[in-house]
Parts: C-alpha cells; structure tokens; sequence
C-alpha cells in the first residue's frame, strides 16, 4: 500500500502529465462498472471460452481489469501471467490483485515482446496493446510466432482492438494507425489459424473506426509440438 502511494505521489509530482494521465486511467479500470457491462466486455470474455484451471496470459494487462475477471473465471487452480510494461500500471495490478482477491494472478514486469517458455498457456489476451503497425508488417509476423508458440496445443490467442485508430489522426503516435482485420489476418503466420472473427460497435469520434475481436488457433500440424 505504501509503495502505491509512494508511487502515486511521485508520478503527480516529478513524471510528465501524460503518464499521470495514464495511471488515473490504469487506476479507475479495474473495478469500473460502466466498462464491465459493455458489449466489448461481453465479447471479450465470451471468445476466451475460459475453464476452471485454465492458464491464462494477459499481455499488456493494465490494471488488471481483464485479469482480475479471468481469474474469477479460472478458479483457484488456474493461473494469469498478468504482464505489463508500464510502471505505474504494474503497481495498480498489485493493488487490484490484493483487493479483488485475486491471488492467482502473477503480475511481470515486461513488455510484450518478452514471452514465456513455449506451450504454457491454453488462453492468451492481447487487449489494445497495439503492437502490430501497419508500417512495420514484418513485427506483425514474427511477434505473432512468439504468442503462437506460447499456446498449448488446444490453446486460443484472443486479439482485441475495441476501435482502429487511423493513420495521422490525433489519436496516434505513431502516424501509421492500426491494422485492420484483413491486414491482421494477412500476416498470420502459418502457425496459426483463424477460428472466429467479429467487429465491435463503431465509434462516434473521427478518427476512429469500429475494431474486432480475432480469435485464433494452432494450425493443423502445429499443435503436436
């Protein structure tokens, strides 16, 4: 709690107001009621598919707002690598993990491209972490190699992008947007397969298109190993 607070004082007074600005979010997330009843929840949670004792990553957890629902989902004998690469957003995870009771829960301290040992997991969750660009489409491809190898044999790797940012719009900052369904699709590797595939409800902002939920499987010939 003190290490919390500690960092909450030390973000309002020495960091820039954009990480302020992201670790109010990160906080509020978690346990906030408007966003656990929205349709992007619901499908979220319903791809999943979770089952008690699953083990489940969540890359680029946040807060713990998803982790926190998959854990109630996975019971005591299942398990969340919870990994986020934002200090701050780690530091609410810890806090949201004791609150919520959350005990299998395992926040790390990593950014997305730092994986674990192959075949670990029966479910994976990439929720706007964004990082497939369109101006980099080979990253795509071999960041996707990475989560496929990952997966246990049955296992599903859930990609979710509640909305598109489009390139050069000020929500971006990057200038290259985010790849749409077709374009993710395109650059699946062999590994995997697409098992199902949905688009969320469109945004009212400019600049903004309606996103999907990707759900995606080993490939035949894959999932032996």
């Amino acid at each position: 709690m003190y290490a919390v607070l500690f960092a909450l004082l030390l973000g309002t007074y020495s960091q820039a107001g954009e990480i302020q600005r992201a670790w109010f979010s990160h906080w509020s997330n978690a346990a906030d009621p408007v966003r656990a009843q929205a349709d992007i929840t619901r499908q979220t949670l319903a791809a999943l598919d979770l089952q008690k004792g699953h083990a489940v990553a969540d890359i680029g957890a946040g807060s713990g707002f998803y982790a926190v629902r998959i854990a109630a989902r996975v019971g005591p004998n299942g398990s969340v690598t919870a990994t986020e690469a934002n200090l701050y957003s780690i530091l609410s995870l810890y806090w949201n993990r004791t609150w919520h009771k959350a005990h299998v829960i395992q926040p790390v301290w990593q950014s997305y491209q730092e994986l674990v040992p192959a075949g670990s997991f029966d479910r994976m969750l990439m929720f706007n972490v964004f990082p497939f660009r369109r101006c980099t489409p080979g990253v795509t491809t071999a960041q996707l190699e990475k989560l496929a190898q990952a997966l246990r044999p049955s296992g599903k790797l859930v990609i979710v992008h509640d909305v598109l940012r489009d390139p050069g719009s000020r929500f971006t900052d990057t200038g290259c947007g985010d790849p749409s369904l077709a374009e993710l699709s395109a650059a699946l590797p062999h590994e995997l397969k697409v098992l199902a595939a949905q688009t969320t409800a469109a945004p009212q902002l400019p600049g903004l298109q309606a996103g999907y939920v990707l759900e995606l499987g080993l490939a035949e010939g894959h999932a032996s190993r």
